[in-house]
């Protein structure tokens, strides 16, 4: 019998499960909020969140990235508000990627540097959600968002800048991106879809643009078929109700552009001559780890409780 993790039998078994505690240890340890929140198909889910960013802890942070004093208290800053910056951060280690559920809250101010291109207001360049399978300690300046040239990768774009030369629809956009490409008119690209009353003829949700500093949350859901992307602006500190329809719906088999099952999950950002502050202030990663069923993690009371469920046929043996 094949295993979820592609190993075979027994061993894939013991693999998954292994693989599993080492991560939930590494998280109880950080300081982090970790959960195990349910059974899908024998798969167990296990949450790692980040509810601030006063700890880092399991994140390798890259470039002009660092944590920032707010009024949303400590944020991690991927760039300042600054010409030239590029910031970056992703998981020190591998995710399972197969299927997760990524709930993430940014929030993007003060806006300047030049106003060229396809905009009539400064602020530049976004952030981008990135899956990928180069390193941990990726990213770059200017028009790409710190994106541009990460292989093999998905990447969900919140774009605060119109580049004409990346076929950018306008000046506040969201899009979906593989293999650190931003140019939406590349083949294999993914859907986009403009955010406020921005300029451009059409918006999917009225309103304020990406940086007009208002508070964002966005969720990022891979089925294993499909990726889809959510977005809301709630000024909430704890995660809201996701929308019930989402803006992009992109049907990709995420492990065959990624070669496999695991990569480094995070967030990249630029700015060239337009800048802004990107801060993450929340982020929630559910992955998929493959466990076959033996063991629950529950949290109980602040507590872990830990319950082993044998098999009516291993317990014959």
């Amino acid at each position: 019998m094949v295993g979820t993790d592609g190993s075979h039998g027994s061993r894939g078994r013991e693999i998954g499960r292994a693989r599993f505690f080492r991560r939930f240890g590494r998280c109880l340890l950080g300081g982090l909020s970790c959960a195990v929140t349910g059974w899908l198909g024998g798969v167990v889910r296990a949450d790692v969140t980040y509810n601030g960013f006063g700890s880092t802890t399991g994140l390798t942070i890259n470039g002009n990235a660092a944590t920032a004093a707010t009024g949303d208290g400590t944020v991690l800053r991927l760039t300042p508000a600054s010409g030239g910056k590029a910031g970056s951060a992703f998981s020190t280690l591998k995710v399972s990627t197969s299927e997760f559920v990524s709930v993430f809250s940014f929030r993007i101010t003060n806006p300047g540097g030049i106003i060229v291109d396809n905009n009539t207001e400064s602020g530049a360049d976004g952030i981008v959600f990135t899956v990928q399978n180069q390193a941990n300690n990726v990213g770059g300046v200017g028009l790409g968002i710190g994106y541009s040239g990460i292989t093999p990768s998905m990447g969900v774009e919140f774009d605060t800048w119109g580049n004409n030369a990346n076929a950018d629809p306008s000046q506040s956009h969201i899009g979906i991106d593989f293999n650190g490409s931003v140019v939406h008119s590349a083949a294999g690209q993914g859907p986009t879809v403009n955010i406020g009353n921005t300029n451009a003829g059409t918006t999917a949700l009225a309103g304020p643009e990406l940086d007009d500093g208002n508070r964002w949350w966005a969720w990022v859901i891979n089925t294993g078929t499909n990726v889809k992307v959510y977005l809301k602006m709630d000024e909430s500190a704890t995660e809201p109700a996701q929308p019930a329809t989402p803006l992009l719906d992109h049907n990709v088999n995420l492990t065959t552009v990624l070669g496999g099952t695991t990569a480094y999950a995070g967030f990249t950002a630029a700015t060239a001559s337009a800048w802004e502050n990107h801060d993450m202030l929340y982020w929630r990663y559910t992955e998929a780890v493959p466990e076959p069923g033996s063991f629950v993690l529950l949290s109980a009371s602040g507590g872990l409780l830990l319950l082993r469920r044998r098999r009516a046929a291993a317990a014959s043996r």
